[in-house]
């Protein structure tokens, strides 16, 4: 959304340039609130308040809006949704180097349980014991698995959890108006290194999907991006190793409230990091999609910890 040049939504909410984004929210709700009638008058502020909102409540927006009209630097981002891969063939790797598109790899011995009872299935027939067996193993790993919370699970539930309350993070006021959802493939970098390396991601339908990498070594933020629900992404980050968490929800009320209190917050057990292997460039595929040969085991994060 770009502003008009006979609106300065600084001067809509009556605060000045250099104005914290906490003063900026507590400024909105506060007009926001103070008409509520039905005339047509306050229906116009409400209009201007939240289209001031929708700009100076979001860190990166605010940023593009402070560099167009103040001549402000705004940090380098880059919006690639659908990248365009190398067309020429690379050799195979070993299959503990191959990262398979929409899955993260695991080692060699890792063998998926339905490509083991495949290859039992066609060396004999299995007798009555063998069956009972296999039942009791696919039990055993089912138990495990909804304890363990294994690849994505928590994407299955019917219903989303509300995260515990604390100091760091509140919900949004039940006044506060939902934001408009960023653009399904929307990516953001937040570092200057050159983005080479592929990456997917998949998404299951019902909630909307909030990706961010956090390099390992800095601690800070590197990529976000924002996924719809039921809909599939490619892209390319920079080379590094990173932590991978998400947020989900349906309503979206900007990066500091995420999807307000239906917000739902993971991080994935294992690192996946994105290298050099001599004229290859190595990359990953996630799928937010409970799958019961799932190899990236997750927990739940409070919302102040994303």
């Amino acid at each position: 959304m770009r502003p008009s040049n006979e609106e300065n939504y600084y001067e809509i909410l009556g605060v000045a340039p250099d104005t914290s984004q906490e003063i900026i929210m507590q400024t909105f709700y506060q007009l926001f609130n103070e008409c509520q009638d039905n005339s047509q008058e306050s229906k116009q502020k409400r209009d201007l308040l939240e289209k001031a909102y929708y700009i100076l409540g979001d860190e990166m927006r605010r940023y593009e809006y402070d560099r167009q009209q103040l001549g402000k630097q705004a940090p380098q981002s880059e919006i690639s949704s659908q990248p365009t891969l190398p067309k020429r063939k690379m050799p195979m790797s070993p299959p503990s180097k191959q990262i398979p598109l929409g899955q993260y790899s695991g080692t060699p011995g890792n063998q998926p349980i339905r490509k083991i009872m495949k290859r039992h299935r066609e060396d004999h027939r299995p007798s009555i014991t063998t069956l009972v067996v296999l039942f009791l193993i696919i039990f055993i790993f089912g138990k495990l698995w909804s304890a363990n919370n294994s690849l994505f699970s928590s994407f299955q539930r019917p219903e989303l959890r509300i995260p515990a309350s604390n100091t760091n993070y509140s919900e949004p006021d039940p006044n506060m108006p939902a934001l408009d959802l960023p653009p399904n493939g929307e990516v953001r970098y937040f570092q200057q290194a050159e983005a080479i390396a592929p990456f997917s991601i998949r998404t299951a339908p019902g909630v909307n999907y909030y990706v961010k990498l956090v390099d390992v070594e800095t601690g800070k933020t590197a990529v976000t991006v924002c996924i719809w629900g039921g809909q599939s992404i490619k892209t390319k980050v920079p080379l590094g190793t990173y932590e991978l968490r998400y947020a989900t929800g349906r309503d979206w009320y900007g990066e500091e409230k995420l999807f307000g209190a239906e917000t739902s917050c993971v991080q994935a057990d294992k690192r996946l990091t994105f290298y050099r292997n001599g004229p290859q460039i190595m990359g990953c595929g996630v799928k937010l999609i409970k799958q019961i040969d799932g190899n990236l085991p997750t927990h739940d994060i409070n919302p102040s910890k994303f």
